[in-house]
């Protein structure tokens, strides 16, 4: 093993280039491999497609829409405090939901060809709400009617009053609406109200 290496070291001695040139190929070298190997591995990272997250994918859901509907003509006595006293209800419910057209079909109203947008700008004069048919508006109609009579007039005065009287209607008739969460009520308008 000496011999090899005093050989080595004599050929080195013979060609001071050769050796000089080892050195800067070697340094050279060590430069060159890792910036190779980086170029490599971003080269990679780019072509290999990565898998979907599981369990992180959500599907998404379509926007909800607004619709509405009259639930015309209720008359009640009220809960009697002193004499003989009723009254008669018209209201309009705004609804949204994100299944717009299976909504319209379990509350028994038109499901419009082509609805869903327009072109701006309307034409002609708004149509009025259309009323609530069939036997969920009697179901409707009866929980309502059930409200109202156990209210007496006293419950029915002041702006707060009537205010919560919508809060109240919406509470009962929601789940009848929309059992299965698929619509929500929006909002509880009264048309005419008048208690006497």
């Amino acid at each position: 093993m000496a011999e090899e290496k005093k050989e080595k070291e004599a050929e080195k001695a013979a060609d001071p280039k050769a050796a000089a040139g080892a050195k800067k190929g070697g340094k050279l070298m060590l430069i060159v491999l890792p910036v190779v190997g980086a170029l490599a591995g971003i080269g990679a990272t780019i072509a290999i497609p990565k898998p979907a997250p599981q369990g992180d994918y959500k599907p998404q859901e379509p926007p909800e829409e607004i619709g509405e509907f009259a639930i015309p003509d209720l008359k009640a006595n009220l809960h009697r405090a002193g004499g003989l006293h009723f009254c008669m209800v018209d209201l309009l419910v705004n609804f949204k939901s994100r299944k717009m057209k299976e909504a319209k079909e379990h509350l028994g109203l038109k499901v419009e060809a082509g609805s869903g947008g327009g072109h701006g700008g309307g034409g002609g004069a708004p149509r009025p709400a259309e009323a609530l048919m069939g036997s969920l508006s009697v179901a409707v109609r009866d929980r309502i009617i059930l409200l109202l009579s156990s209210k007496s007039i006293e419950d029915l005065e002041g702006r707060e009053k009537k205010e919560l009287l919508k809060k109240e209607i919406q509470q009962e008739i929601e789940p009848l609406l929309f059992p299965h969460g698929d619509g929500r009520i929006e909002a509880v308008l009264f048309k005419d109200l008048l208690i006497q």
